[in-house]
């Protein structure tokens, strides 16, 4: 058995060897029926719950104290690595690179998916192309004169 244990299991009997040796020693003029008497005043009235009051009367003081044994210590540099913020920059960049050489769509896709996108407003719409009227380079003046010079 390691020292650590034989200490924990003495410190679990240690309140029934005091009481022993409580018993062993020669009382001063107290019967057994003053003890019990007087534990019965301090309990009160009261018909429910005499048995737990009777243990928190029993009960010594120290045993409430919060103590180290069986505790964990934990450095504080352990604690600061623990709670320290995590850097993903490399991580960001990394799946940023896979994105941007992924296969990219088709032109006209694109251009479907903003027209959809644009909605149907007339401010939206693209400026329709101006149609010009096909006129001739020549005058009536030019096609009289020719018709002059050449006669058929």
């Amino acid at each position: 058995m390691s020292a650590s244990l034989v200490r924990k299991g003495l410190e679990l009997f240690k309140d029934d060897l005091e009481t022993l040796q409580d018993s062993n020693s020669p009382k001063k003029g107290k019967s057994e029926k003053s003890d019990s008497t007087s534990s019965r005043n301090l309990l009160g009235t009261n018909k429910k719950g005499v048995k737990k009051q009777k243990e928190r009367l029993t009960q010594k003081p120290n045993k409430n104290k919060v103590t180290i044994k069986g505790k964990k210590l934990k450095s504080v540099v352990e604690e600061y690595r623990k709670n320290k913020p995590k850097d993903n920059t490399t991580d960001n960049l990394y799946f940023l690179q896979l994105l941007s050489n992924s296969h990219k769509p088709h032109s006209s896709v694109v251009e479907k998916i903003m027209e959809q996108h644009r909605g149907k407003l007339a401010k939206d719409r693209p400026p329709e192309p101006v149609v010009k009227e096909e006129g001739s380079v020549f005058t009536d003046r030019d096609f009289d004169k020719f018709e002059e010079e050449y006669d058929w």
